[in-house]
């Protein structure tokens, strides 16, 4: 019976099929979410504090059987305080990640190419020269049912240079409760599947990102790595709620402006939360 539920339900399971296809050897597919972390500062380790929250949505296409687009709007924000001088300091982005994926007959190699396009900068106002654009190419080849590797570049036009990064990633299945999953350095996760509603585990995450600051030649520059330990929590209609603890490592904050502080090297411990709608898999 071809009625307006029908079309809906239609519609609904090509949408939940068409993440299948792109998360194949992928535990999830993150729909949307919310997320926030909080830094302490600390003058006796030269630690600033950082307030971070970030919301985004990624909404897929078919082009064809084997080739997808997708579209990723994200926004984020940054409140940094320096301890020593007491400043404080705003930083946003917003972005457009727009992805081509294309998979062969047989599922044994893909290929992913991502557009970046972003604002960074202390007032998210129309600029040339708080604009970056970058990009990701990303090859992922097939070993086993178990195992796959992954290589490829990430390039952005950062506002102290342009910036390349060689990928390597992987996704390893080692048992029905254990996985390896990540691109390295953007970030890598030992999950261990406690029950149906809770996995735990490690992961490591880098961040190198720089914010515009007033005229052309100011930026903030930040470079930074987290590594710690979180658990998922599944609820249903696919509510997934994460919580994380752990400490950053080699964190580099580097100012170039006009304030008075000029780098912050220091570490503190990271404490995270947050909230998707996540399709799981497996």
């Amino acid at each position: 019976m071809n009625t307006p539920l029908m079309k809906a339900f239609a519609f609904i399971a090509l949408f939940i099929l068409d993440f299948f296809s792109l998360a194949v050897a992928q535990p999830y597919f993150d729909v949307a979410g919310i997320t926030n972390w909080y830094i302490p500062g600390n003058s006796k380790t030269d630690s600033t504090s950082e307030a971070y929250a970030t919301a985004f949505v990624s909404v897929p296409f078919n082009i064809s059987a084997r080739s997808k687009f997708i579209i990723s709007p994200y926004y984020e924000n940054r409140q940094l305080k320096n301890v020593y001088s007491d400043s404080k300091i705003s930083l946003s982005s917003i972005g457009l990640p727009l992805t081509w994926r294309y998979e062969n007959v047989d599922s044994s190699w893909s290929f992913i190419a991502t557009l970046i396009c972003r604002i960074n900068a202390s007032k998210l106002n129309p600029d040339e020269n708080k604009f970056q654009t970058g990009g990701v190419f990303l090859n992922s080849f097939r070993i086993n049912p178990k195992l796959k590797f992954k290589l490829g570049l990430y390039y952005n036009r950062e506002f102290f240079a342009n910036y390349f990064v060689p990928l390597v990633g992987i996704e390893y299945k080692m048992h029905e409760k254990w996985q390896l999953y990540g691109v390295i350095p953007n970030s890598i996760k030992l999950e261990y599947k406690v029950s149906k509603i809770i996995y735990t585990g490690a992961v490591i995450k880098s961040i190198t990102n720089s914010y515009r600051y007033g005229d052309r030649k100011n930026y903030y520059k930040i470079m930074d790595n987290h590594a710690g330990v979180f658990a998922d929590f599944y609820f249903p209609r696919n509510v997934c709620l994460m919580i994380e603890a752990g400490h950053t490592v080699l964190r580099n904050i580097k100012n170039r402006t006009d304030l008075s502080w000029e780098e912050s090297k220091g570490n503190n411990f990271i404490f995270k939360a947050g909230i998707y709608y996540r399709l799981r898999f497996y």
